[in-house]
């Protein structure tokens, strides 16, 4: 199981930044062109915003699991 997280977070962080080069060579940098580009449809729209929705419902529970457990402080595990 490790070396599939392991190989689940080098795909998590390539893949999402092939994209994000493609938009802003094209696009240049702009955040609030990425932005609006994000909200572009309502497709994309959805996935957005059930992304973020998930992202808001995971860290108070990653919060709370880390000080119920002892498992240290939180926020390493933003960076995991």
């Amino acid at each position: 199981m490790k070396l599939f997280y392991i190989g689940a977070l080098v795909v998590g962080l390539v893949v999402p930044w092939v994209f994000l080069v493609g938009h802003f060579s094209v696009h240049g940098f702009a955040p609030m062109g990425l932005l609006h580009a994000v909200f572009a449809n309502e497709a994309a729209s959805a996935f957005t915003l059930d992304l973020a929705l998930s992202s808001v419902t995971l860290w108070p529970f990653v919060y709370t699991e880390c000080r119920n457990r002892d498992m240290g402080p939180w926020w390493k595990y933003i960076l995991i």
